[in-house]
């Protein structure tokens, strides 16, 4: 079987694209280059062979991503060399710049995946600096501001020959299942029938599957939920801190798909959130319905006069997604007054974004009605009027002639009791995992020299100077305004010790941060960075791990390794 991948690059210039599956590398070059004013284009054609049993199930595949990772590779003439070499010698050194991962149950489902993908970026990658397409005197919102300072991949991702066509669970199928009245599934059918062909052939779900296979209106999974006390810190906590906050709680829960979770390829398990929290994880829709629950809490909590609602669309890499909707509707229904939040990864955009990756919304919801969007085939956030009262552009499932009945309630609890943050297992993995990364670290430079011993040495006093930046780090990202190079290079110069390392040796390294699983996820992750590929003869290294505890068992961890060598 061939993986085939084709996709150009905008804003930035590797040299090399080394694509990862189960653990296994392969790299490729590029073939063309083109250079357009203010982009940079970069063609390439990458075909993997993999070789599937063909008794491997979804569940399995489903957690071994293809990741494709973006290198600086630079060429380094080796200033000192062994006394029993002669001649000069050179190195190769890669250099982390960002990477995207894309679950193969993705591929299967969609078949061929195309579009624009955000590359996930290291908050900092040091001796480089992001630079977006702002401009002098430019008004625009932190959200747009880091959208202008993305950097793409526009990937086409297919498998040939494609394996046997998925078929999910059936709306109508749904409908049959008991759980709610026999009334509002029988309403709920006739109102799905009445569709046109090309709407239920989008993303449409009048009811859900809950964990005991019953049948669930979609809307009673929405309802205020008090956030852990610890995001909302005070009264007096300004609103795009608070909104940031929320998401970012949100994000490290970590993400799951349903096949994974629950087995079974045909399962999609819509969970409420005190089953969600008590799992531990979940995937689109479970995240979006508790970042809503959290954000409708606080701004009737605040009075802010915003609305939050849940979208069912479809999404780049993901295929069909549920993203969280934030708008006040008073204010209008343009795509500026609008925000669009994938809650497992934490983005959010404006719905005038135009790359932004939810590419077309087929149902809005929130607690009292459903309402199909009707304004085909300009379904895109960008394209879309949000004014949910235009009978023209949407169509609700409630209605005045048909109102929704008083006996529906939420199937969640106003009250979430939210586990308090263990800040003693807090310490304990934070000890473990730096003691592991080490030793994994010194294990896979023993790997590159294939059998020649090598020593890997650790600057401890670099290891504990950074760990305060890794403090900054987890505050930035609780905050709208996020990260700043400028502040990160500020707390550079604040130090003595880095200031004096950053003045007297050549240093490269990147921060990673990611929502706790398991170690194994966080060594891949590690290691893909290729830090430790370093053969200078008297490099050293410092690894710095910080992990934070949130409410009900969520651990932030940020882990930062850096190599040095002379000038």
């Amino acid at each position: 079987m061939l993986f085939s991948l084709i996709f150009f690059s905008l804003h930035t210039l590797p040299n090399t694209y080394p694509i990862t599956t189960k653990h296994t590398e392969y790299s490729t070059n590029l073939i063309s280059l083109k250079i357009k004013k203010h982009k940079l284009i970069l063609f390439l054609l990458f075909e993997l062979s993999l070789s599937l049993s063909l008794s491997l199930s979804l569940s399995s595949l489903s957690s071994d991503p293809i990741k494709i990772s973006l290198f600086d590779e630079r060429v380094i003439q080796n200033k000192t060399e062994r006394q029993y070499r002669s001649g000069v010698s050179y190195r190769n050194e890669r250099r982390y710049l960002g990477g995207v991962s894309i679950p193969f149950s993705t591929i299967y489902v969609n078949e061929t995946i195309h579009g624009a993908l955000p590359l996930s970026k290291p908050p900092i990658t040091l001796g480089y600096r992001v630079k977006g397409q702002l401009y002098e005197g430019e008004d625009i919102s932190p959200l747009e501001e880091r959208s202008r300072c993305d950097t793409l991949l526009r990937c086409v991702v297919s498998v040939d020959p494609p394996l046997v066509s998925f078929t999910g669970q059936s709306q109508l199928n749904i409908l049959k299942a008991s759980g709610e009245s026999t009334a509002i599934r029988s309403a709920a059918t006739k109102f799905y029938k009445s569709l046109s062909t090309q709407i239920q052939e989008g993303n449409i779900q009048l009811c859900a599957s809950d964990m005991n296979a019953r049948s669930v209106l979609v809307s009673r999974f929405l309802f205020p939920q008090a956030p852990p006390p610890e995001i909302l810190t005070s009264a007096a906590m300004p609103e795009s801190d608070a909104i940031q906050s929320m998401v970012r709680y949100v994000s490290l829960i970590p993400f799951m798909d349903d096949w994974s979770t629950f087995g079974g390829e045909n399962n999609d398990v819509w969970c409420t959130s005190k089953e969600f929290l008590e799992l531990g994880c979940g995937d689109w829709e479970e995240h979006a319905i508790l970042l809503c629950n959290f954000f409708n809490y606080y701004d009737q909590l605040k009075r802010t006069g915003y609305e939050s609602y849940i979208v069912l669309g479809r999404g780049l890499p993901e295929g069909d997604t549920v993203y969280t909707l934030r708008m006040d509707p008073s204010r209008g229904s343009v795509g500026s007054e609008v925000t669009l939040w994938n809650a497992s990864t934490g983005r959010g955009y404006t719905a005038k974004d135009k790359h932004c990756p939810l590419i077309s919304i087929d149902q809005i919801v929130n607690s009292e009605n459903i309402w199909i969007n009707k304004q085909q085939p300009s379904s895109s956030p960008y394209q879309m009027t949000f004014d949910l009262d235009d009978l023209k552009s949407f169509r609700p499932f409630f209605t005045i002639k048909h109102p929704k009945p008083d006996t529906i309630n939420s199937v969640n609890q106003m009250d979430i009791v939210h586990v308090p943050p263990n800040a003693r297992l807090m310490e304990d993995m934070e000890r473990e995992l730096q003691e592991t990364l080490k030793n994994e670290f010194k294990a896979w430079r023993q790997e590159n020299e294939k059998g020649m011993k090598t020593y890997t040495r650790f600057d401890q006093n670099v290891s504990m100077a950074l760990k305060p930046l890794l403090e900054s780090f987890e505050a930035a990202k609780l905050k709208m305004d996020g990260f700043s190079e400028d502040t990160h290079r500020d707390l550079w110069s604040n130090h003595s010790r880095l200031t004096t390392l950053a003045a007297t040796k050549h240093i490269h390294g990147v921060p990673i941060n990611v929502a706790f699983t398991d170690l194994k996820e966080l060594s891949l992750t590690l290691k893909s960075t290729h830090v430790h590929e370093n053969e200078n003869e008297n490099v050293r290294f410092a690894l710095a791990v910080k992990v934070f505890a949130y409410s009900n068992n969520i651990f932030s961890v940020w882990v930062y390794a850096i190599s040095i060598e002379n000038r």
